[in-house]
């Protein structure tokens, strides 16, 4: 009996270090990888996950904004134009419609105003 809980202990150990190994891994990769994403053109879907950041698909495929430089506060739409170039974390938007463009140069965290 005491063999099979030395086991379970083991094995459970050993699943905790690969679980952990893994979240570290992908913690270091996904920013640097944030980092070398090249689009532009307009945003064919936008949804936002439980912490309210943005998710946006554009030529099919999609980005999460959270690791870029932007401003939380601004809401993003549909056919909107989003703009990032390779080795810069910056995002441009340009507006559906009306054209105004937004260049983001610090982030911004989202308020809780209404």
């Amino acid at each position: 009996m005491d063999l099979n809980n030395n086991y379970k202990s083991l094995l459970l150990g050993a699943v905790v270090v690969i679980l952990l190994f893994f979240s570290l891994y992908k913690k270091k990769t996904l920013p640097k990888n944030a980092k070398e994403w090249r689009f532009s053109g307009p945003v064919d879907n936008i949804r936002y996950d439980v912490k309210k950041y943005p998710w946006v698909t554009i030529d099919g495929n999609e980005y999460n904004l959270y690791y870029t430089i932007w401003d939380f506060n601004v809401k993003i739409d549909k056919g909107d134009t989003i703009i990032k170039q390779a080795g810069d974390v910056h995002i441009k938007l340009i507006r559906q419609g009306t054209h105004d463009t937004i260049s983001f140069n610090k982030r911004v965290m989202r308020t809780n105003n209404p």
